[in-house]
């Protein structure tokens, strides 16, 4: 059995007791089983040590703590005062520029597009052959050229 799992070979010897070759009876799967937590070099403490493993109690109970046990400064996780006022640097907004919204410059492609726009609406009252693009009808004007088509 032992050969089953690789470099485990120590464990054919006493106490353990677990070998291929021998018997299998049920006090000695007791006794293997009992074992276990010995076997796995498990404790009741958490230490600064790679040869154990804390038990989950362990762990539980020292991450449940609240009373920094390791004795972490404020700085040391990056908390700030409650006076602190981020800048834009801060935030990463260090190359942002705080401007106005009328100080905001337009592009060149906008500022083109926007020339060439209409100042006002000229709405025509009536539509003819020398109506031009830039006269918007009204309802009216529409209503009449329809009836004057009929």
């Amino acid at each position: 059995m032992a050969n089953d799992y690789g470099d485990q070979i120590k464990y054919k010897e006493s106490p353990y007791n677990i070998s291929s070759d021998k018997v299998v009876t049920a006090s000695g799967v007791r006794t293997a089983l009992g074992t276990k937590e010995d076997v796995a070099n498990k404790q009741d403490t958490i230490t600064d040590n790679s040869t154990y493993y804390p038990s989950a109690k362990a762990v539980y109970a020292h991450t449940s703590r609240v009373d920094n046990p390791h004795s972490v400064t404020a700085g040391q996780i990056g908390a700030r005062l409650s006076t602190w006022v981020p800048t834009k640097s801060d935030v990463g907004l260090g190359n942002v520029n705080d401007t106005s919204d009328i100080n905001k410059p337009v592009s060149t492609l906008t500022q083109n597009a926007l020339n060439n726009k209409q100042d006002t609406i000229t709405w025509a009252t009536s539509i003819s052959a020398s109506s031009t693009h830039y006269e918007y009808p009204t309802a009216q004007a529409v209503y009449e050229l329809v009836q004057r088509e009929l």
